[in-house]
This record gives C-alpha cells, structure tokens and sequence, in this order.
C-alpha cells in the first residue's frame, strides 16, 4: 500500500467547506452467502503493539481521540454487500479521520476483505473494496507511464531494444528483428516502469546489460545455488551484485578480461 498523509483533524461528518474531496468506496461480496446477508469481521489486533494493524497508516493517537467512533477490542464490525463508506479528504489532499476511514484502513488489513477485485482470492475472500476514485487515479497514472515508456521506445534503435531484452534477462539473439519489437512494446504495455527505468538510468542498465550478456554468452555461469561465478570466484548473487563487483576498480583485470572476451564473441556473432 502506498503511503498516504493523514489530516490532523478528525471529523464524523464533515460538511461542505469541510473537506476539498472525497472518494466513495464499495463493499461487493463475492461469495453467494454474503450477496443478501451481513458478515461480522473482527479486526486484527497486535498485541505488542497494544494496538489494532490497519492498512493505510497508523492514525496517530490525538487525531483518533477527536473522532468518536473507535475500532475497538474484540468487537466485530458489520460488513454488507452494497455498504459504502465514504472518504473525505482536505485541502491537502490529506484524508479526514472519521468512521468510514477507520473501518476502510482497518478492513484493508483483513484476510477476507480484499483490497481491490483483482486481489481476490478464490475459496477465502469473503468481499473486496472497490475505490472507484482511487482506481481512476491508478488507470490514469498507468496509461501516462505506458505513454511515456512507448515514446522512449519510439526514439530509441533495435540496438537498444536488443539490449533492454537482456534488461530483462532475455536473449535478443533467440528472437527474430518483429520479434523484439513485439517484446518491448508489450513490456511498455505491461510493465512500462522497467522501460523507464531502463532509458533513464542508462548506465546502471547498461552494466545489468553486459552481465546478462556474459551469462548469455557462457563467459560467466551461475552454480547451483543461483551464485554467479567467473572460474572459482563468485561475483555475486544476481545481476545488480556482480556489477558491482565486476565495476569496482579492484577487480579490474577480470573485467578488462571478460569484456575483452565478450567483444571478441560478439564480432564472431555480429
């Protein structure tokens, strides 16, 4: 859950001129028992905390002493289908303490109560929570990375989507010219942060490249226990550790000897 800021004030029922914003959450059963009858969920409670788990963020103790409802002790809290709370927020964009939050940051934590209708979980969730405002806000925020990681891939040469593929630890050379391309595109699709991060952080990707590049071309290997090792020695658990080992001005003479051997495999290929 990301984290969000929480108001100092806490109010039951704010009115109009109290709040900036709201978001309008709904309570949908999943299973056919709960369609036209209520459940009672008891909220989590940690012991070493002496204090309930919610979800979104810990509301601190002043603000909770000026609401007056509680999320109290071994009381079991009634959830419906079709129940709405509804979620104030201030001029800051800060939600309001009030009922509807702490029942929403206290259900949030619940095993039966899924978060949004893509974490339900056949056989255990009982409802899930539908954000209508706040999926909005995630639809729009994705299809701006997807946008941006397609436009990157749009200035950018098959060179550099050969290399994004070993990125991604796949090997551009198992694929055919349309093939990558497909790959990439979908990546900015599906997972348009990887794109990102690979063309904005160019020369950490580029490092993460010619490690992937030594695996695929067998100059390094990985043992048994997913350690990657150059002879005997072992120069870390994945693709970020062995850069920073074959980058660091100690080891040198291995990486001037892998590289030489990688530009000399790649002129073969090439």
């Amino acid at each position: 859950m990301k984290e969000i800021k929480v108001s100092k004030n806490a109010i039951d029922h704010p009115e109009p001129g109290e709040y900036a914003g709201k978001e309008e959450v709904s309570i949908i059963a999943v299973q056919r028992t709960y369609k036209t009858r209520p459940y009672y969920a008891t909220p989590i409670y940690n012991n070493d905390l002496n204090d309930h788990v919610f979800g979104l963020v810990k509301v601190p103790e002043e603000v909770k002493r000026k609401c007056s409802f509680k999320i109290e002790k071994n009381i079991n809290y009634l959830v419906e289908n079709g129940q709405k709370l509804t979620l104030y927020k201030d001029e800051k964009g800060a939600y309001i303490v009030n009922r509807d939050f702490l029942l929403y940051n206290m259900f949030l934590t619940l095993p039966e109560i899924a978060n949004s209708k893509d974490e339900v979980r056949k056989g255990t969730t009982l409802f899930y929570l539908h954000n209508a405002e706040q999926i909005a806000i995630d639809t729009v925020a994705k299809y701006k990375l997807v946008g941006k990681a397609t436009f990157l891939l749009g200035e950018s040469t098959i060179k550099d989507w050969s290399d994004m593929l070993y990125f991604l630890n796949m090997n551009p050379f198992n694929y055919s010219a349309n093939i990558i391309e497909g790959k990439v595109y979908q990546t900015a699709n599906d997972e348009p942060e990887k794109v990102i991060e690979f063309f904005e952080k160019r020369s950490q990707s580029d490092q993460v490249v010619f490690v992937n590049k030594l695996l695929a071309n067998g100059l390094i290997t990985k043992d048994r226990n997913g350690y990657i090792m150059y002879d005997k020695v072992s120069i870390g658990h994945d693709a970020i550790s062995a850069t920073h080992f074959l980058y660091d001005k100690q080891n040198d003479k291995i990486f001037s000897a892998l590289k030489g051997s990688l530009d000399a495999k790649e002129g073969i290929k090439n």
